[in-house]
């Protein structure tokens, strides 16, 4: 059994995992936030029956806003798609 060491991998080599913070505030009137720390991502807003509500592209990190005035009152759920694959999901109760 022959062994080679030369390639290594670092921590460092592998990408900063895509990630967005819970919706805040939470019960939410009017509107909500979240911090998205990624670059390149889609949000899609589902309500409590699986239909898509809204659809945001998330093109870089930071704080964003959703506007939720033209939504009823209700269970919501965020699920951030990054390249077609669901890796995170959040509750959003909208009062």
């Amino acid at each position: 059994i022959t062994y080679d060491c030369t390639s290594t991998t670092a921590i460092n080599d592998f990408n900063e995992l895509t990630e967005i913070s819970d919706f805040y505030p939470n019960p939410a009137n009017g509107f909500t936030h979240f911090t998205f720390n990624g670059t390149k991502a889609q949000l899609k807003i589902i309500d409590i029956l699986g239909n898509e509500v809204k659809v945001l592209q998330l093109e870089q990190p930071g704080v964003k806003r959703i506007e939720l005035t033209d939504m009823s009152k209700g269970i919501y759920f965020g699920k951030l798609a990054i390249n077609n694959k669901v890796t995170t999901i959040k509750k959003l109760i909208l009062k």
